[in-house]
Formats: structure tokens, sequence, C-alpha cells
């Protein structure tokens, strides 16, 4: 048992102020014990309702949206119980709710941003691009750099072909909470530098989809006179391996060759500065593997 369980003071207060060190220490569980004995002392307090939402969100959307609506029933007027409500909502895919209550935030508390990046996305679920770059210019409005507004930005003018506009707003992406993390470093990275003799290592950052869309960019970095190494998911070497244009394909595993720039695979197109008509289109690009294709010929054939 920690030493902290054992802290059973009077006052919710105290209690609180223990569970907002374990959120520090991004130690939820132990956070939401904490909270949930401040709500049974106190009872009637949303704040602590929406604190305990928050620490339990991440592993379960369900039981955050629960002290959610709980936070909300006991103070109808907090801002912050009807804007996290909104976003719990939309994660559920229960759009028309969570835009009711985001609005309802945004009613009581204007200068909400996390609330006007929710709106921001349901529109974007909408298809509504435009109305995406009303909400995500308030958003940034009150709180400059907002990653997830920033990208959500992106994704609006990717989604109405407006690539250019669009490129410097994707490499937010890596900002937004929750992003998924590299072990490259962003000191070496490459700006779309002519250099001869430089090896540039540029690696999959999403998904396997996103790897097989977005290598046609490789060989671009390779014209430039680097050396370029394409570094993707270890499911995708051998298929990569037929890209013409790239000097090396290796896993991304923590082992990849030395090089003296990197790159991520997704922010090529904006290094190159791809329109909707300049994107590659030499199709096709990739090729099955010789060796499997006859192994799957001769699998089909004794069937």
């Amino acid at each position: 048992m920690c030493s902290s369980d054992l802290l059973m003071p009077g006052s919710a207060i105290p209690l609180a102020a223990v569970a907002s060190v374990f959120i520090e220490r991004a130690d939820r569980p132990a956070a939401a014990r904490f909270f949930r004995r401040s709500l049974a002392l106190e009872p009637g307090s949303g704040i602590y309702a929406v604190s305990l939402s928050t620490s339990v969100e991440r592993t379960d959307v369900a039981p955050g949206k629960k002290w959610l609506v709980r936070a909300r029933a006991i103070d109808p007027l907090n801002p912050v119980a009807h804007g996290n409500l909104g976003i719990a909502l939309r994660r559920r895919g229960r759009l028309d709710e969570a835009g009711r209550e985001s609005r309802k935030a945004l009613a009581l508390q204007p200068e909400q941003p996390e609330s006007l990046n929710n709106l921001a996305i349901l529109a974007i679920r909408g298809e509504r691009l435009a109305e995406t770059e009303t909400w995500t210019t308030r958003a940034m409005a009150y709180r400059a750099g907002f990653a997830e507004g920033i990208w959500n930005r992106a994704v609006a003018r990717l989604l109405a072909g407006r690539l250019a506009e669009a490129w410097p707003d994707a490499e937010a992406r890596f900002d937004v909470p929750g992003a998924q993390k590299h072990h490259y470093s962003r000191e070496r990275r490459w700006r779309g530098e002519t250099a001869p003799g430089r090896t540039l290592l540029t690696f999959a950052e999403q998904g396997l989809g996103d790897t097989v869309h977005f290598c046609r960019f490789a060989p671009l970095a390779a014209r430039r006179g680097v050396r370029t190494i394409l570094a993707v998911q270890p499911r995708l070497v051998r298929l990569l391996k037929t890209l013409r244009g790239v000097d090396e394909v290796v896993a991304a595993d923590g082992n990849e060759p030395h090089h003296d720039w990197n790159c991520p695979l997704m922010s090529l197109p904006g290094i190159f500065g791809t329109t909707v008509d300049t994107i590659p289109a030499a199709i096709p690009y990739l090729a099955a593997n010789e060796a499997g294709r006859l192994a799957w010929r001769d699998r089909k054939s004794t069937r």
C-alpha cells in the first residue's frame, strides 16, 4: 500500500491536492482514488466530479462521461463540465449531443480553446470545412500555439484541397497531446537542403497505410543529391524495397544506419511544396516481391 493511502483528513482540499500530484506524475488510478475521497466528503462539488472524470477517462471514456454528467447535475453553470462532456460524447460518436454541450460551455465561458476545438472536429466530421477554420481561429486567439487547433485547421485545409496552406500547420501534429513519439532528433531535421554526400533517413510515423501512401515522396529527396534511407515498419520492408529511387529500405526499430539528417515521411510533401497537381503519380510505384509472387502462385495452383 502506498503511504499516501493512509492519508484520510476530514477536508476534501488536501485530498484533492494529493490527487493533483498524482496527475502530474501520470498516475491516474491513484489520482482517481483521491478525487473519489474528495467527492465523498463534498458530494456537492462539481469541480471534484470533473477532476475525477479526467482521472478515469484515459482508460475508459464511459466512466469519465458518468462523472461529467454528475458534475453537470451538481453545477449546471460549470463550463468545464459542459466542455469536457462535449469531448467525451464526441469520442463515443454522439455528435449532435457533443455539439450542444460544447456550445453550452462556450455560452458560459467563451474563451475555452478545448470546446472550440471540439466544434472544429465536429465540423470536419460533418464536412463543414469552412466552419472548422472559424472555430480553430477562435481557439488560437485564446491560446497561442494551440497544437490541436493548428492540426485540425491543417486537416480541414487538406480535405479542401488547399495543400500548400495546410503543410505548415500539419507539423503541429507532433505537439498534440497523446501524439505518437519517435526517437529521432528534431535538431537534425532535414528541411530540403541539397548536399551531395550527406545521408537522409526519412521515417514512417503513423499507420501502415500512411507509409504506403507517403513513401512515394522519398525518391524526391534523393533527387536533391542526398543518400536517402527509408525506415519503415518491419512488416513493410519487403514491399517497400521495390520502391525505385531510394538508396536503402530498413526497419524502423532503433537500429537504423548512421545518417546526417532525418525527416518524417509525412513532412516531405510540405518540404516539396506539394499541391494537388504535383502529387507524385507514377503508378504503380510499388510491386509485389517476385519471390513472394511466385510462392503465392504455386500455393494457389495446389488448391
